[in-house]
């Protein structure tokens, strides 16, 4: 690889007991170990950062959390197992005092080592941090998993692996068994927990929700088989409009059961709650004031009136009278799985319940994303246009009982209007559950105001129009 194709990706790993990293020491000072790899993100390479750490330097780790990531800079903080190390390697334990006088190992701001270094001495994990990312977890997740593969009969024929890391959301890892590979899930604590509405949905539709293999509710844990082994993982476009038609009848269905989902967690988030949400604008300062790329004054009005515009297309929406449902926040072809001859859609956490065509509007505007190995590819394209209409059709079917599809036809347009403020709320809400100084923080920083802009630019344009 040329350097320019290169990223660097610094690792610190931490002492059992102290307030301590490890450093490889040279002849001309100390540096902590450190891998290349081509840019990108490090969400599913913990497999290639661990064996590139065993290949390197002898050390078998995990990896724990991202303190920095960019595409060409990458700092994170790995786990050491027990018992690990090489006899050949000439290694030291640094403590504050000794990486302030030797030298800066990044040009980060806040530097990401002594960041680590003073929680350390602190000794306090901040709350919003995600189990599997603080040491000990794995071993805790690995013994259960193990425990219920015995329970299900099958013979665990290798160790359990980690596959996605790093990530505020969800841990996922894989063990090879005798009947093929277990996927386990840990996900984060944001309400409904996934593990207990996953089991209820699938109870309630079998033919369209993937049921577990196991789960434990209290700590939303999930153990399913590996969907990707002997089935096709996603379904080909031309069997989209199907599954869209499939989760208008799902969310027709869970009107009746509104208690339940709430005494599951599931939030309300109707148009009533968005409109108080809008008029609420000062509850968006903090966020839109932070960062090197903050708003001024002038755009936080202009953001302002742009909310009060889109209140007018919620309350025009209202009067449609579609009741709430449940909305996947996530309803795209890489959540769903070949499943008992149909399509099971999968990763129920962060549902909640309001307009339920905004979750066609989730189909549409997210690209699939479809993973091999540890490389993630994005299509050149979502879908073909005549495809993203039948799925449209097919979805605003299943709600003819409520209006006649001319009717349909105009509420899904004012959806899509309302969308890009929806997503606006969904990444406020989905921002307080990440830790303040982590990467997933920022890049939430980040998109909550893109999306701002974007609403102003809307806002504007529409203005231009009508003058």
């Amino acid at each position: 690889m040329n350097e320019e194709e290169v990223a660097t990706c610094h690792c610190i790993i931490g002492h059992p007991h102290k307030a301590k990293f490890l450093a490889i020491n040279h002849q001309t000072g100390w540096s902590v170990p450190t891998l290349k790899f081509t840019p990108g993100p490090t969400e599913f390479r913990a497999g290639m950062i661990t064996q590139g750490m065993q290949h390197k330097y002898g050390l078998n780790t995990r990896v724990l959390r991202p303190l920095v990531s960019t595409p060409r800079y990458h700092c994170l903080e790995l786990e050491v197992l027990k018992g690990s190390g090489n006899k050949n390697l000439n290694a030291v334990w640094v403590d504050r005092e000794q990486y302030q006088k030797a030298r800066n190992e990044s040009n980060f701001s806040p530097d990401p080592f002594k960041q680590w270094l003073q929680e350390k001495e602190q000794g306090k994990v901040p709350a919003s941090r995600p189990a599997w990312q603080i040491p000990g977890w794995f071993d805790q997740a690995d013994h259960w998993i193990h425990f219920q593969a015995e329970k299900l009969g099958l013979q665990v024929t290798g160790s359990v692996q980690q596959y996605k890391t790093g990530w505020n959301a969800s841990c996922l890892l894989y063990v090879p068994t005798s009947e093929g590979r277990l996927f386990f899930k840990a996900a984060y604590a944001k309400p409904p927990g996934e593990a207990a509405l996953t089991v209820v949905l699938a109870n309630k539709w079998p033919n369209f929700i993937v049921q577990p293999l196991v789960v434990d509710c209290e700590r939303n844990w999930l153990l399913n088989r590996d969907w990707s082994q002997g089935s096709k993982v996603f379904p080909d476009a031309s069997g989209l409009p199907e599954v869209a038609g499939a989760m208008a009848t799902l969310q027709i269905g869970s009107m009746d059961c509104m208690d339940e989902w709430r005494a599951l967690g599931c939030p309300v988030r109707d148009l009533d709650y968005l409109l108080k949400w809008m008029e609420r604008k000062d509850a968006l300062r903090p966020f839109l004031l932070e960062g090197p790329d903050q708003f001024n004054e002038s755009e936080i009005k202009k953001f302002g009136l742009a909310l009060d515009a889109h209140g007018d297309i919620c309350r025009q929406l209202h009067e449609f009278g579609i009741p709430a449902a449940l909305i996947h926040k996530d309803f795209r072809q890489a959540n769903m799985v070949a499943h008992d001859g149909g399509v099971g859609v999968i990763d129920w956490s962060d549902v909640v319940i309001g307009h339920p065509f905004l979750v066609l509007e989730y189909f549409n505007s997210k690209r699939a994303k479809f993973h091999s190995g540890n490389t993630v590819v994005l299509p050149e394209d979502k879908f073909g246009e005549a495809i993203a209409q039948q799925i449209n059709t097919s979805y605003l079917k299943g709600f003819l009982a409520f209006a006649p599809m001319e009717r349909l036809e105009q509420a899904w347009a004012l959806t899509r209007s309302l969308f890009p403020v929806w997503h606006v709320y969904a990444v406020q809400d989905e921002i307080s559950w990440a830790e303040k100084n982590s990467p997933r923080y920022s890049v939430l920083a980040k998109q909550l105001k893109l999306n701002a802009r974007k609403i102003i630019g809307i806002a504007e344009g529409s203005s231009q129009q009508d003058g």
